[in-house]
Parts: structure tokens; sequence; C-alpha cells
């Protein structure tokens, strides 16, 4: 058995944000008409207007909590010209499924090559306690911080956006008691479309070493200099960062990974999660034919949209097979 292999992981996605594009303005607008007459099969708890560039003309919000679902109308960022609107949606699929509802349904059905997934994280359940993890920084000038939030710390690694991550005891967020859960979640906002190739996921999928600093396999056999900077380097894994030579800082490293047990986190598994949650979802999309012409106009768009329109039935071509 190799390090790590005994370790119990559970991949999900934990949020997600995606943008329906090539909606023709028409049908944008009877969707707000039926969203509007709080008709639907579920009532919004909150509604604005907003002129924000980041931010939609027209915000809805469906639930509370955790269990939110917010539904962003006519993106600001489009110019206002165009002759057709995107609808946004925005949730976390461990805490609800949006499209049980037939308000949203309807938006499951916009063919796939119309979805621009703007962000997801991937969460990863690590059946270990939270103390006994430290985590390296990808790069030594990555910013590494810490910070309280209802009495659960959570450490932070990288700038908000692709590849910010988040590491935190899950088991004391959820106040448990005598459970051994480490919640590690990574964001995506790189990958753009739900039919990503591995190779795709990778580029843009950067995860950190993690080690557990509680079972030391053999510190014990180095000499004293080396075992004492090890120990405060464990203990405190930023000292590693200010060492100025490189290459003791690499063979500092090097020797961490030999002493301590490593927690595997798999980028397969990740993808693998990835995808077949985006295929679940859309597995009621319409096929792009001459019956949606009238619905998107994704056949009038620029050359790179009519491109995303070739590889989306290239994709489908080679799922077939």
């Amino acid at each position: 058995m190799k390090k790590g292999e005994m370790y119990q992981m559970k991949y999900s996605v934990d949020k997600v944000k995606i943008e329906f594009q090539y909606i023709k303005s028409k049908f944008v607008q009877q969707f707000m008409d039926k969203l509007m007459s709080n008709s639907c099969d579920i009532e919004y708890s909150n509604y604005y207007e907003s002129n924000k560039m980041t931010s939609c003309k027209h915000n809805f919000y469906y639930g509370e909590g955790a269990g939110t679902v917010y539904l962003g109308v006519i993106p600001n960022w489009k110019k206002e010209e165009r002759h057709d609107k995107s609808i946004v949606i925005e949730y976390n699929p461990n805490k609800i499924d949006p499209f049980m509802f037939d308000v949203f349904l309807w938006l499951s059905k916009i063919p796939r090559v119309a979805w621009h997934v703007m962000a997801f994280d991937i969460a990863t359940d690590i059946m270990l306690p939270y103390e006994g993890i430290c985590m390296l920084k990808r790069d030594k000038r990555e910013e590494m911080g810490m910070r309280g939030h209802s009495k659960v710390e959570t450490r932070y690694l990288g700038a908000l956006g692709n590849g910010h991550i988040k590491l935190y005891d899950k088991a004391k967020e959820q106040k448990l008691e005598g459970v051994d859960w480490t919640r590690f979640e990574i964001t995506i906002k790189e990958i753009n479309h739900p039919t990503a190739t591995l190779d795709d996921f990778k580029k843009v999928c950067k995860v950190p070493q993690l080690y557990r600093k509680d079972i030391q396999l053999s510190i014990y056999n180095l000499d004293d200099l080396w075992r004492l900077s090890l120990e405060a380097i464990i203990n405190d894994t930023d000292l590693l960062y200010t060492m100025k030579n490189r290459q003791t800082r690499k063979k500092m490293e090097k020797v961490l990974g030999e002493c301590l047990e490593y927690v595997p986190i798999s980028v397969d598994d990740m993808y693998k999660t990835y995808f077949n949650y985006f295929d679940e979802i859309g597995k009621n999309s319409l096929e792009l034919d001459d019956s949606c012409i009238n619905v998107f106009s994704i056949f009038d768009k620029q050359e790179n949209d009519k491109k995303r329109v070739s590889d989306y039935f290239k994709y489908k071509k080679v799922v077939k097979n």
C-alpha cells in the first residue's frame, strides 16, 4: 500500500455559477414576466434591480441560508444593444437542487453549448483531523492567510479567483463532536463550459501538497539542526518561504515529503466529479438543431462562438462513439 491510499476522500461540486447565453430577448422577457408574477412553483424571497457592471439588471433570491438560489436576468456586463440576453444562476449543489423546480428546469433544457460556466468549487472531504494537516504553497510568491469565522478557523491559499483554496474544520462548522472531518475547497473559474477535457482541467486546477503532520515517519533520523528546523516548519509552513536560498528550500520540501505522510487529493477524481455533475444536470438539455433557431441566436454570433458550436458537436460525436 502506497502512502495515503488508506485515506477516505469524498469529492463534490460545492458551488456553481452558470450563465445561460444567446436567449432571444422575447423569451427572456416572457421568463421575466413569469418570475415577476410570482406564480412559479417557488416564490422569490428577495428582489432588487442594479446598474452595477458586475451585477445583473434584475436579481432574484429564492430560499434562505446555504440553500439560497440566486437568479440574475440580463447581466449589465453585456452590451445593451444585443438582441439576445443572458440568465445567471448561482447555488450550492450540496444544499439544494434548483432544477427540481419547474421555473429553473427550463434553464437546464437550454442547449449546453449556450452554457457559460462562470465558476464552480470542488470540495474534498478528508476524514482526518483539521489540526493534523499542514498545507504548502504552490509557489513561493503565493499568499497564505488564516481567518476565524463563526469560531471556525479557515486557511486560505492564493488570491480570490481561479485556484483559490480554502481549508477548514468541517466537523467544527457542523458542530459535530468526536468526528474527524476536514474540508478542502478549490475555486475554478477558467473552465467556462461543461464539456472540458481532463487535460483542460489539469491546466487550471493546481492542487497544493497536503501532509499529515501528526504522523512523522522518519523525523528522528535527522540530525538536530534539520530536525528542529523541520519541526518549526511543520508547525508554521510559512517559515519555509522565508528561506532565501532556493536550493535549501527545495531540499527542505523534499525532506518534509519524506518525513510526513502525504495526503493525496486526486485531480483526476475532481475532474470526474465536475464532468459527472454537469453531465447530470445537462441531461435534459436540447440538441442544438433547427428547432432552436427561433429561441437562441447562437448561429448569428462571432467566429469564436461558431467554433464553440463546432467543438460541441465534435464532443457529442466522441461521446456517442
